[in-house]
């Protein structure tokens, strides 16, 4: 397994330095059509309880930060690997069960 160590990317005992790389990682700021997705498998994804995120805009549509992001395409990737969806839906729910 690779170790990867956040110390070696950025301050961590900078509290400030932290608290900006939380909000570049969670600002919604991407579209579906950024992401490379059709809003269809997202609705889609969104009622199997496999994407958790309602984040709209007065617009009607959705932006997502690059945690979300990340995610989508961890979703993309098992689907390639024909992991049916219930079984992605129990790894959301132990992902975001924490949160």
């Amino acid at each position: 397994m690779i170790s990867i160590k956040l110390e070696e990317f950025i301050d961590t005992k900078n509290l400030d330095k932290l608290a900006e790389l939380y909000e570049v990682m969670t600002e919604e700021r991407l579209s579906a059509k950024e992401i490379g997705i059709n809003y269809r498998v997202i609705n889609h994804w969104d009622e199997k309880g496999i994407i958790r995120f309602k984040r709209i805009t007065k617009g009607g549509n959705r932006k997502f930060s690059f945690v979300d992001f990340i995610w989508i395409k961890i979703v993309e990737e098992l689907r390639s690997f024909g992991v049916q969806l219930p079984i992605i839906k129990k790894i959301a729910d132990n992902i975001y069960e924490p949160l």
